[in-house]
């Protein structure tokens, strides 16, 4: 750690606090808040606890503390935006209506406490932002699909539309005391990735959106004012790929020049959440209610009390840093040090501190905004640092910047390439290890690298396990050594050729030749690169974001279950031989779960190697069905078992490894959770979010969560629980696995789920739907459809990634026809087995047409 001579002011209770308030009477997120004339706050509408848009209001009262109802809106709205406007009423406008986004208005009236419409914008738009200007228009900016911006015109009850404005959504915005609006985060629909940072706007300079940038952009986040002037931020999703939502808070301070940082962190929630409202109170806090937490919706509210800030006296006390030398390398971490600058306090005043990179000019670039510290990363490499301190006061603000130290060294770890092939001639018979040295370019400071080691081109028992480890580097340690066994079992196994993969360097990174992942025999090969646009490495990049498009799938012609079958029947009976042939030469999904053991990997390994060499360039198709196996009757799945799925999952990932595979995860495991505890949904979420992570390491795959069928679950739950499980950070979700509806059924509701997880893709299991579910005699006591073993079903739409849908990116038969669903009909298998009749039965009923 490297310190820079310049003293750090001292501040009183520095990050506020936050205090619980009592809780709304309706636990929602998505909604909309409002600050009325009285100082009472509006909320209104968002998604209940059971999931549903609702068009209920409730309103808090800061003098006696409770919640009252209020007059519910005339549309049930979520993810919509309101603002109060100058006469005191507050105008709610789009949001999600029925299941898409709106363009209506209507208007609150807090003295007759009623709703009325209003004029319609020009766009529907969702998860757009709302803002009362100083001329008494409001500002509605962005919203999903929606171009642009619109103005409200309150006296008149129109709309005016303003070009120029980037299409955002997620994002917060807060007018501020010079009428401008601070705007912050979100997702770019255009370019599909957050916002990087934050701006002041006003309509009439909507051409310019560059944002500046900030450590930690928001996204379905709340924001208020709080007395001062100050903006609060809190909550939300800190990435596209978090799984949960964020405690973290920041306050922007406008009262700071643009050249230093505006943004400072605060003491974080009591309660992680996205999707919540804020409001500001008359006392000048900002209370946070509601939003989506890890176990669902919140009726929770929290309210943030601002720091008493003791800042500099007048500038004659701001001195030069003092100078500092020494080299400086990524991942060092800087802090400016103690000094013997030690000024008086007084109220209303403030102090700043900013790192710098300079090279011609110098940027702002703190890792934190106003923290002391900064990490340096690969984009200093080149460049030379600095930390300025800037006090404001009353009569004005002075400013003292240290030297500038460096440039900055890269630093990193490595494999040196051809080093392991080069050992192995070297390797004797009796060895019954070998050591893999991986070198690290800078040896100053604390570092950790992971690896994983396995063997691609191993055929055969025994095969070399795949490893997986980290590896520390304390201070003045060049190198580390990975051990790996060259017995399994206590027989000799000499590999072929290695694969060790480095990646998640900390605080230092992989650096060339190791770029996250590294071929040992070759530096340069593709082998570990995942190509976002084309993951599985089809010959051709895909179109329209389908990965499996232009795939040719595997269909396991000689061992599938049906093939064997039809090769059973081939001399005896050549008519059934040839039917049950229909199902064999379609792509077939493997199935794997509990009946693999504890360490599926060498199943998996297998299956993919004897594809590989049956069916060259062929992708495989998978899919688990370990987490809902023999769980329900109100489970909650304990430690042990926890970590018995992460060791499963992280057996099932290694033996994937670079294999480019498509994976149906998990079926049933959100269909079920009805069966669970309170306790048993959060496990579960977190144990799917946990395979997500885990499966993310496997550079050519690509993984669907199962969501259940349109006949089971509300297309609103189905999409929180997807949100909650991590569908983020996956390509998508699939549909109908385990059951039999419709295909035209399912893709209605899964373009309902998609709008509601930001546009995910899914695919739709057509495996044995052909005739549609069997309706049972009372459905209330025996479910919506038969689900063992159905009589008189048949197959449904023939695999294939021409759907005719941009967002379904395949019918499969994911569901293995044939295989007993268990011993529910006369003469059938237990479940697993494949049963002859079943497939005879299923051909017979065929249907090929959507429906």
């Amino acid at each position: 750690m490297l310190g820079l001579a310049l003293a750090p002011a001292a501040r009183a209770d520095s990050l506020g606090s936050w205090t619980p308030l009592p809780s709304m009477t309706t636990a929602r997120y998505g909604a909309v808040a409002a600050v009325l004339s009285d100082g009472r706050v509006l909320v209104a509408g968002g998604i209940d606890g059971a999931g549903n848009a609702t068009a209920s209001t409730e309103i808090y009262s800061p003098a006696t503390e409770t919640w009252t109802p209020g007059a519910s809106m005339a549309s049930a709205r979520a993810f919509a935006a309101a603002a109060t406007m100058s006469d005191g009423r507050v105008l709610v406008v789009g949001g999600d209506v029925g299941g898409s986004p709106s363009a209506s208005a209507e208007i609150y009236n807090a003295t007759s406490g009623s709703w009325a419409p209003a004029a319609a914008m020009a766009y529907p738009r969702e998860r757009a932002t709302a803002s009362a200007l100083p001329d008494g228009t409001v500002w509605v900016i962005g919203g999903a699909v929606a171009p642009g911006s619109e103005l409200y015109h309150p006296a008149t009850d129109s709309w005016s539309a303003l070009a120029g404005t980037p299409s955002i959504a997620g994002g917060v915005a807060a007018t501020l005391a010079d009428g401008q609006v601070l705007t912050a985060g979100g997702f770019d629909l255009a370019g599909s990735s957050l916002i990087p940072g934050w701006g002041l706007h006003s309509p009439s300079d909507t051409g310019d959106w560059s944002p500046s940038w900030m450590q930690s952009p928001p996204y379905m986040a709340s924001a208020a004012t709080l007395g001062s002037g100050d903006v609060v931020v809190a909550g939300g999703l800190p990435s596209l790929a978090a799984s949960m939502g964020s405690t973290a808070a920041q306050v922007y301070e406008p009262s700071v020049t643009t050249s230093m940082p505006a943004w400072e962190p605060v003491a974080s929630m009591t309660t992680a959440r996205y999707g919540a409202v804020a409001a500001s109170l008359p006392d000048g806090e900002v209370m946070v209610a509601g939003g989506e937490g890890d176990s669902g919706a919140l009726a929770s509210v929290e309210a943030f009390s601002p720091p008493t800030v003791l800042n500099v006296s007048p500038p004659e006390a701001v001195d030069t840093a003092e100078t500092f030398s020494g080299g400086v390398h990524v991942g060092d971490s800087l802090i400016y040090g103690e000094g013997s600058w030690n000024p008086d306090f007084a109220a209303g005043e403030s102090f700043q501190v900013q790192w710098q990179r300079c090279s011609a000019t110098c940027q702002d670039v703190s890792s934190y905004p106003g923290s002391p510290y900064y990490l340096v990363s690969a984009a200093d490499v080149g460049s030379r640092l600095r930390v300025v301190f800037t006090a404001h006061y009353a009569g004005g603000s002075a400013s003292a910047a240290s030297n500038e130290l460096g440039p900055v060294a890269g630093s990193g770890f490595h494999l040196e390439a051809g080093r392991l092939t080069g050992l192995l001639p070297e390797l004797s018979s009796g060895m019954t290890y070998l050591q893999v040295p991986v070198d690290r370019d800078n040896t100053d400071g604390i570092g950790e690298v992971s690896y994983r080691v396995w063997d691609p081109t191993a055929s055969g028992y025994p095969a070399l396990p795949p490893l997986t480890g980290v590896l520390a580097f304390p201070p003045g340690q060049a190198y580390e050594m990975i051990t790996v066994p060259l017995s399994i079992n206590g027989v000799p196994y000499l590999p072929g050729s290695l694969e060790v993969d480095l990646y998640g360097g900390s605080p230092l990174s992989v650096v060339a030749p190791a770029t996250e992942r590294v071929d040992i025999r070759d530096p340069h090969s593709a082998l570990y690169i995942r190509d976002p646009a084309n993951p599985l490495a089809l010959p051709s990049t895909p179109l329209g974001g389908n990965p499996l498009s232009g795939a040719q799938f595997a269909a396991d012609y000689f061992q599938s279950l049906p093939a064997r079958q039809a090769l059973a029947w081939s001399a005896s009976d050549p008519s059934a031989a040839a039917k049950v042939t229909v199902i064999a030469d379609e792509p077939n999904v493997q199935r794997f779960g509990a009946w693999n053991g504890g360490y599926p990997g060498w199943n998996v390994w297998s299956y993919l190697n004897r594809l590989g060499s049956q069916e060259p360039g062929a992708v495989p198709m998978l899919s688990t069905y370990r987490l809902v196996y023999g769980h329900c009757g109100h489970w909650s799945d304990p430690p042990l078992e926890q970590a018995a799925y992460h060791d499963w999952i992280t057996g099932i990932a290694q033996g994937i490894g670079a294999h480019p595979a498509v994976l149906f995860l998990e079926m049933d495991s959100l269909i079920t959770v009805g069966c669970l505890s309170p306790h048993g949904v959060a496990v579960r979420m977190h144990e799917l979010r946990d395979a997500i992570n885990v499966l993310s390491n496997d550079p050519h795959l690509v993984t669907y969560l199962d969501a259940g069928a349109a006949d089971a679950l509300p297309a609103r739950v189905t999409a929180s629980l997807l949100r909650r499980a991590g569908v983020a950070q996956i390509q998508g979700f699939f549909l109908n696995s385990t059951h039999f509806d419709w295909t035209s059924k399912e893709i209605a509701y899964g373009e309902k789920v998609s709008r509601l997880t930001g546009g995910k893709h899914f695919v739709i299991n057509t495996a044995e739907n052909g005739q549609g579910p069997l309706r049972p005699r009372h459905r209330a006591k025996q479910g919506n459809e038969v689900l063992c073993d159905p009589p008189r079903r048949g197959l449904g739409p023939l695999p294939t990634t021409h759907t005719g849908y941009p967002n379904v990116d395949a019918f499969a038969w994911i569901a293995n026809p044939g295989v007993s669903g268990g011993t529910c009909r006369a003469g059938a298998p237990p479940s697993g087995v494949f049963w002859p009749e079943l497939a005879l039965e299923l051909v017979r009923h065929a249907n090929f047409r959507v429906r």
